[in-house]
């Protein structure tokens, strides 16, 4: 058979512990077999695990479709959400909002904020952080976009952000904020960890913050 990476010529390297036979790439040295029973080895098992958690599916509720387990589900989300940067064709010179999104790690006594900016011309994403509501969270993504030359920052009256964006381009007025905080409410509807009046919460920060991403960004 000829190797799936590079299309070079493979032989016989043993069998597996379930009987298939293994071959070895004679180019690449990678080892692998010519055909898989697992079925998140299959590009449109991956491809529909994303769509199902972009709609807001649980990992369980996934499970029950795909046949894929809990824990293969968490290692791609981890996998992906590490990889995943803001969009390259960002603008400068433009306006942006800025605001939080309150949820809860592990019990409601750890309360956590997803803090993100959003473009106002273009609606993508730029910045997200996830943490305390803290000034040293809010500088995180207040820095990102000030090395965007912002021409306007709209934010809500949270005092923190007095000392954080320098005055001339901070802008606090009624319905400032109104595209990011429709962008939260979807992150709300389509992340089963966000949803309001709920015990799904996420167990652990870095996996709400790649979950974040996944759906800013992928």
């Amino acid at each position: 058979m000829n190797c799936q990476y590079c299309q070079g010529d493979c032989v016989k390297n043993g069998r597996q512990s379930n009987g298939q036979q293994r071959f070895r790439c004679k180019t690449c040295c990678k080892s692998q077999q010519a055909t898989y029973h697992y079925k998140a080895c299959q590009k449109p098992i991956r491809d529909l695990f994303l769509k199902c958690l972009k709609a807001g599916n649980s990992l369980r509720g996934i499970t029950f479709i795909t046949g894929i387990s809990v824990n293969t589900q968490i290692r791609w989300i981890r996998k992906l959400g590490k990889v995943l940067k803001p969009p390259s064709a960002i603008r400068l010179y433009d306006e942006y909002e800025l605001d939080e999104l309150c949820t809860y790690v592990g019990n409601k006594n750890r309360r956590r904020w997803v803090i993100s900016a959003i473009s106002r011309s273009t609606g993508k994403v730029v910045a997200i952080k996830t943490g305390t509501r803290t000034a040293q969270s809010l500088k995180v993504v207040v820095d990102k976009l000030l090395c965007l030359s912002p021409i306007a920052i709209h934010t809500d009256r949270l005092i923190a952000y007095r000392s954080l964006i320098p005055p001339e381009i901070h802008k606090i007025k009624a319905h400032g904020i109104n595209k990011i905080e429709r962008y939260h409410l979807n992150l709300r509807t389509h992340i089963k960890r966000l949803n309001r009046r709920t015990i799904c919460f996420a167990k652990r920060i870095d996996m709400l913050n790649h979950l974040v991403r996944l759906h800013a960004w992928n």
